[in-house]
C-alpha cells in the first residue's frame, strides 16, 4: 500500500483534471486498485464544486435553470468529460448493431456519431431536470443539494468492483 493520501491523488488523477501535487507520489503512483475506493471522494468533490456554483448562482440571483447549467458546465470542466466521452462510445458502438471487433473499433473511434449525440442530450437534459427539481429544504441556501446527487452516484463503480473481487474469490 502506498498510503492513503497517495491513493486518493491517484484518483484525482485519474477522474480529474485537478491539479494534484506531484509530490505525493514519492514512493510510487498507486495502482487504480488500490485508489478505488477514493473514487466516491472524488465525486463528492465534483458534486461540491457544482453545489458552490448553485450557490453563487443564488446570491446572484441567477435562475436555478441557468444555474444548473453553469453548475453542468464546472464539473464537466473539472472531469475532462471521461464519463461523457465513455458514454458517447458505448452509445456509438452498441448502436452499430455490428459484431464485437467493429463495436469495438467504432467506440475506440475519435469521432461522436449520432447514437453518441443523442445519448448525450438525453444525459445532459436528465441532469439539468434532476438538478432543477426543487430542493424540500425551504432555504434558498438549500440549493446546493442537487449536485451532490451526482456524487453519491460515484460509490456504484466502488461497490461493482468489490463484487467483482469478492467473486473471484469464489466459495470457501
Amino acid at each position: 500500500k502506498m498510503g492513503i493520501i497517495a491513493e486518493i491523488g491517484s484518483a484525482f488523477v485519474f477522474l480529474s483534471r485537478l491539479p494534484v501535487p506531484q509530490r505525493l507520489f514519492q514512493n510510487g503512483f498507486p495502482s487504480l486498485n488500490d485508489s478505488l475506493w477514493a473514487f466516491p471522494v472524488v465525486g463528492a468533490v465534483i458534486g461540491l464544486i457544482g453545489a458552490g456554483i448553485m450557490m453563487l448562482a443564488s446570491v446572484l440571483h441567477i435562475p436555478m435553470g441557468v444555474a444548473v447549467v453553469f453548475a453542468l458546465i464546472a464539473m464537466v470542466m473539472t472531469t475532462g468529460g471521461l464519463h461523457e466521452d465513455g458514454l458517447a462510445d458505448m452509445a456509438d458502438g452498441f448502436g452499430s448493431h455490428k459484431g464485437a471487433e467493429e463495436i469495438a473499433r467504432i467506440m475506440k473511434d475519435s469521432v461522436i456519431g449520432s447514437y453518441g449525440t443523442i445519448a448525450l442530450i438525453c444525459l445532459f437534459f436528465m441532469r439539468w431536470t434532476s438538478m432543477s427539481l426543487p430542493v424540500l429544504a425551504p432555504a434558498p441556501e438549500a440549493n446546493y443539494t442537487p449536485p451532490m446527487r451526482l456524487s453519491v452516484c460515484r460509490w456504484d463503480s466502488f461497490l461493482g468492483c468489490c463484487q467483482g473481487i469478492l467473486s473471484t474469490l469464489g466459495p470457501n
